[in-house]
């Protein structure tokens, strides 16, 4: 018989296409039950199971994201990290980011921070601020508690 004639495999090898082979290709995924390779999910390069869900790496542009290949990462806390093709969590100090450190926020979390354009990094409000403008700590934009907003201070 020729070499794409098998209809089972034994041992540790998986059958794809009519072939007993040691490791499935790309785009497949062993089904140790059966000994076969499997297709995995359309978006998915290389896969654990079939479901959308169970990439570990993606086709084209699309980034990994908790086990998911996407078009885009979330906006709020990630960022597609170009090298490995993942979404990446944003420093905890950004709610919006282009890296992973704290000088690369892009936007800050509403309440006590604002954006140091300067930096790119997400400084705290003047204590007496709730929140404050990009300009500086001591600009407020809404105040603290029972105090009152009187020319940004």
């Amino acid at each position: 018989s020729g070499s794409g004639d098998c209809t089972s495999c034994t041992g540790s090898r998986a059958l794809h296409n009519g072939q007993c082979l040691e490791t499935c290709p790309p785009n497949y995924w062993e089904d140790n039950g059966n000994h076969t390779c499997e297709s995995c999910h359309t978006t998915c390069y290389n896969c654990t199971n079939s479901a959308l869900n169970n990439c570990t790496e993606c086709t084209g542009t699309r980034a990994l994201h908790n086990s998911e290949c996407v078009e885009n990462c979330p906006s709020v806390g990630f960022f597609e990290n170009s090298t490995t093709k993942t979404c990446d969590t944003c420093d905890g100090s950004c709610h919006t980011c282009d890296g992973p450190s704290a000088f690369e926020c892009t936007g800050c979390i509403d309440v006590g921070f604002y954006l140091n354009t300067g930096t790119n990094s997400c400084d705290a409000c003047d204590s007496s601020c709730h929140k404050c403008s990009n300009s500086s700590s001591s600009d407020c934009t809404e105040c603290t508690g029972s105090l009152g907003l009187h020319n940004n201070q």
